[in-house]
């Protein structure tokens, strides 16, 4: 039997009724088409012992044939070897399946907080999304949701955050697939983590290379790369600070960061002299609602926007492979603690935390703790 709906062509030839369309894909398994006045909907339809199952794909009118094809092929799969009383479990349940089991042979706590990381970032539509109908498509977009926006170095530490957390939630669904919750592994088994982001970057600058960086620049970008520089700070916290945030009596601006999982986080930077004089310059005869940092064309900049800048200034000034912007903010920290300046304070004034300055820049602590140890006075 020639396929009805397998091209947009032949799709355009279909009357619209109420009944849909079926195509045979193997025994026992079609994929329908159902053509209404308004709306377009992917429908599945299975023999299992006899009886025949049916599903509707919800939000299916843009899908092309292959879409459906491979969606209808994975909810095939889930239909096989699932015990009857598991049918109607979602993929909430399936978390609450796991969180019992490894309470039970594993360690409580772990299951705890494994359950809820996963929880934290499910939808209420995935969530309540039958195992039987979940798609390789709905697992992908859970992973990357998870994705900050930002600079490179908070996408990349998103990414390391979604990969645990992905994880876990295979190790749940692979949990309900081993007990016949589910009948595949195909939503999820190719679902891959993000690849080269376990590892921080370990560039830091020497002042020759910031200096012939800087002398490739010019305009708007050397503004954002000098504010970099001066404060440490990521450049989406410092792109996104309006003039109002720049207090010149205090000597500081109010940052803004917004993670992967909607939370906001606000601080404020003191700056040293010759940045809080490069802000004043910078906020000058500007409105309280306007952008400190701003492009050559007037306007805030956008998420990457100074990409190609970037790359004709590193290649100009012949900088490393894995320079980048964020290497501004290794080299104001570095200087920072070599300069003798608490942790606390830098941390505070960079928006992170002493112990991540601890795990990543320890070498810079170290070797100048003997200085600093000298310049103690013992009454012996």
């Amino acid at each position: 039997m020639a396929n009805l709906f397998n091209t947009s062509t032949r799709q355009k030839h279909l009357e619209a009724r109420h009944a849909p369309y079926w195509n045979k894909i193997s025994k026992g398994r079609s994929i329908g088409y159902r053509k209404g006045l308004n709306q377009i909907t992917w429908m599945g339809r299975i023999d299992v012992g006899g009886k025949l199952k049916y599903t509707t794909f919800e939000n299916s009118d843009s899908w092309s044939y292959e879409d459906a094809l491979d969606t209808v092929t994975e909810w095939f799969a889930t239909q096989i070897n699932i015990d009857p009383s598991n049918r109607d479990h979602n993929v909430n349940d399936a978390v609450n399946h796991y969180e019992q089991r490894m309470t039970i042979e594993k360690n409580p706590r772990n299951a705890s907080a494994n359950s809820q990381r996963v929880r934290k970032h499910l939808s209420a539509n995935l969530g309540g999304t039958k195992l039987s109908k979940l798609t390789k498509r709905q697992v992908l977009n859970f992973r990357d949701d998870m994705v900050a926006t930002g600079d490179d170095e908070e996408i990349r530490k998103s990414k390391v955050s979604a990969n645990r957390v992905l994880n876990i939630f295979k190790a749940v669904l692979n949990l309900a697939y081993e007990d016949k919750i589910i009948g595949s592994k195909a939503a999820w088994d190719g679902v891959k983590s993000f690849e080269d982001v376990g590892e921080a970057r370990k560039l830091y600058l020497t002042d020759k290379q910031v200096k012939v960086f800087l002398a490739e620049t010019s305009g708007a970008f050397r503004d954002l790369c000098m504010a970099c520089i001066l404060t440490g700070n990521r450049v989406g916290s410092l792109t996104g600070a309006l003039v109002k945030d720049f207090d010149k009596r205090n000597g500081s601006i109010r940052l803004t960061s917004r993670k992967g999982n909607g939370k906001v986080k606000n601080w404020d930077c003191y700056l040293r002299d010759d940045a809080l004089a490069f802000f004043k310059k910078l906020a000058q005869d500007k409105l309280p609602g306007a952008h400190l940092l701003i492009d050559d064309k007037g306007e805030p900049w956008q998420k990457n926007g100074y990409r190609r800048l970037l790359l004709a200034a590193k290649k100009s000034a012949k900088m490393p492979n894995d320079f980048d912007m964020y290497a501004f903010r290794h080299y104001h920290i570095s200087k920072a603690l070599l300069a003798g300046i608490q942790a606390q304070v830098i941390a505070e004034n960079c928006g992170t935390s002493v112990r991540m300055l601890e795990a990543h820049y320890a070498k810079f602590v170290g070797s100048d703790r003997r200085a600093m140890m000298n310049t103690m006075t013992l009454g012996v």
